[in-house]
């Protein structure tokens, strides 16, 4: 199994979305070896913003998170978490 995801604009990316703001390769989310999934911004010409503030540097999301990338907004949520509530 995969533990990183790109997501951009470029049809090749894990997570390709048609949204001009966006990056070809926007920004990168890894799952580390504790289990966490980090979010960094891959040098995109618009930011990555996580809960409203500017990605400087690689966070920890965590359940609910609020992502913006370009006019796109996630919410991250785990499955196994969505299953536990």
């Amino acid at each position: 199994r995969k533990n990183e995801l790109i997501l951009g604009r470029n049809e090749e990316c894990d997570i390709a979305v048609r949204d001009d703001l966006l990056s070809r390769r926007h920004c990168r989310i890894t799952k580390n070896d504790h289990g966490e999934y980090v979010i960094e911004d891959l040098s995109s010409t618009n930011s990555t913003w996580l809960n409203s503030k500017e990605l400087k540097a690689p966070a920890t999301l965590r359940y609910g998170d609020r992502l913006l990338v370009g006019n796109t907004i996630f919410r991250f949520f785990l499955e196994e978490e969505v299953e536990k509530r």
